[in-house]
């Protein structure tokens, strides 16, 4: 198998997906849960979400942090390395 695709184009896809769902699932959305619920908390499906801050949205703003910077780091080595041609490796010439 020859590693002739754009590996570019990967890290910046998964990069850009980790940096979207780390901050808008583990972060705004969150957020904005916690701040529009009323005082006696809102039902949302298996889950009952309060106004006040606990342990597991804290462990989940931390994932989504972290998420995030794993994300960054991807789009950052993404633009280091050289652009090759956009394709998945081992397609134009498959194996006979």
């Amino acid at each position: 198998m020859t590693t002739d695709g754009n590996q570019r184009a990967g890290f910046l896809a998964g990069g850009t997906l980790l940096l979207v769902v780390g901050m808008g699932g583990g972060l705004v959305l969150n957020l904005i849960l916690h701040g529009a619920a009323p005082s006696g908390g809102i039902n949302l499906g298996l889950f009952r979400v309060y106004p006040g801050w606990s342990l597991y949205d804290t462990i989940v703003a931390t994932l989504g942090i972290i998420a995030s910077l794993i994300g960054i780091g991807m789009i950052w080595f993404g633009f280091d390395m050289p652009a090759g041609p956009l394709r998945l490796p081992d397609t134009e010439n498959p194996p006979s």
